[in-house]
């Protein structure tokens, strides 16, 4: 949930950084999140 909420509101580096941290998987690469933004 928190990650979803950085990336929603643009901090996809700071969501990259907590996904590492807690073991989160992304189902989509953070680039291709990047590029919408």
């Amino acid at each position: 949930m928190v990650s979803t909420y950085l990336v929603h509101h643009g901090y996809c580096d700071t969501a990259e950084a907590f996904a590492n941290s807690t073991g989160q998987v992304f189902e989509e690469d953070f680039n291709s999140i990047k590029n919408r933004q």
